[in-house]
């Protein structure tokens, strides 16, 4: 008789809690960070490809983080190689549900270009943090 394989989501790596999580995952897919600098801050920073098959999982990441006792949450792109519309809808969606529960919310592009375009294309520009 032969054993199962065990089978587990792609990307996620068991580990100890800490105030940093990670999920590296090949570059062709999304991987996600997060990093809790303060009690009431978190930055997300995603990496990969953000689309119709990762975006619900980035849904989900994001929404949590948002619905924490949080005042501030950084979604930081800039190692995003690829943005489609599903994943600009997520972002659209966590910009309302930041405003909904008084989170400041800052989206940040960095160096991913891909990131930039995909929110410009789309009309969501206004979603991108400005530097003060």
């Amino acid at each position: 008789m032969t054993a199962l394989p065990v089978i587990a989501p792609v990307g996620v790596v068991p580990q100890a809690r800490a105030s940093a999580e990670s999920t590296r995952a090949p570059a062709d897919q999304m991987w996600v960070s997060v990093h809790r600098p303060t009690q009431v801050s978190v930055i997300v920073t995603i990496g990969g490809e953000v689309d119709m098959l990762t975006a619900p999982r980035l849904s989900e990441l994001v929404t949590c983080r948002l619905r924490a006792a949080v005042s501030v949450v950084v979604i930081d792109l800039s190692e995003v190689t690829f943005l489609g519309v599903a994943g600009v809808r997520v972002l659209h969606q966590a910009y309302l549900l930041a405003r909904q529960s008084a989170v400041q919310l800052f989206i940040v592009t960095g160096d991913s270009r891909c990131a930039a375009r995909a929110l410009r294309i789309c009309g969501m520009e206004h979603l991108l943090s400005r530097p003060r």
